[in-house]
C-alpha cells in the first residue's frame, strides 16, 4: 500500500509544482490553460483588478498576423460580468503594433521605477491608453474613451509576467511573418 501511495504521489508532484501563483513573475508560453479559482483561464495569465470592483480579472495576450504589415499584438483584460449586470463589459482590449508592444513590455518591467506616464495609444476606436505607477496601486493601465475612463491595476510581479507574454507574442508574430 505504501508503494502504491508513493507511486501515485510521484505522478501528482509535477502538477503540484505547476500550480498558478499570482505573484509569479515568469511567463510560461507552454501553458495552454490554467485553472484558477475553479475556472479555466487561457494560457499563463497575469491577474489584475479594475477600479471599483472586487473581482479579479486576468489578461490574455496573443497576436493577429495580417498581410500588408498590419499585424497586431492583442492584449485583453478579461473579467466575468457581474451577476447583477451581465450586459456590462468590465474588461478592455488593446490591438497594438509589435513595436508598441515591445515598448510597453519595457515600461512594464520598470515596475516601481516607472517615473512618468507611458503612452500606449492615442485616440481612435480604442481611446487613449496610458501606463503609470502608484506605490499603493501598482502599475495602472488607464483607458479614456468617449468621456469615460477605466483603470486596471497590476502588481509588479503581474506586470513583469505580462511583459513576458507581450515579448513572447512579438517573437511569435515575427517568426510567423
Amino acid at each position: 500500500m505504501i508503494r502504491l501511495l508513493l507511486f501515485l504521489s510521484f505522478f501528482a508532484l509535477p502538477s503540484a509544482l505547476l500550480a498558478w501563483d499570482p505573484d509569479d513573475e515568469t511567463f510560461d508560453p507552454t501553458i495552454f490553460e490554467t485553472v484558477i479559482d475553479g475556472a479555466s483561464r487561457i494560457g499563463d495569465p497575469s491577474p489584475f483588478y479594475r477600479e471599483g470592483y472586487d473581482e479579479r480579472g486576468f489578461t490574455v495576450v496573443n497576436f493577429t498576423k495580417q498581410e500588408g504589415g498590419n499585424s497586431t499584438v492583442n492584449l485583453a483584460f478579461l473579467m466575468l460580468p457581474r451577476a447583477d449586470d451581465p450586459a456590462k463589459l468590465l474588461g478592455g482590449s488593446l490591438y497594438i503594433s509589435p513595436e508598441t508592444a515591445e515598448a510597453l513590455a519595457g515600461a512594464l518591467v520598470k515596475g516601481a521605477d516607472l517615473k512618468k506616464a507611458h503612452s500606449i495609444n492615442k485616440g481612435g476606436w480604442m481611446g487613449d491608453w496610458t501606463l503609470t505607477y502608484e506605490a499603493e496601486k501598482g502599475l495602472i493601465f488607464k483607458q479614456e474613451k468617449d468621456g469615460q475612463s477605466a483603470r486596471f491595476f497590476l502588481s509588479v510581479p503581474a506586470a513583469t509576467k505580462l511583459a513576458g507574454a507581450l515579448n513572447h507574442s512579438v517573437q511569435s508574430l515575427r517568426k510567423a511573418e
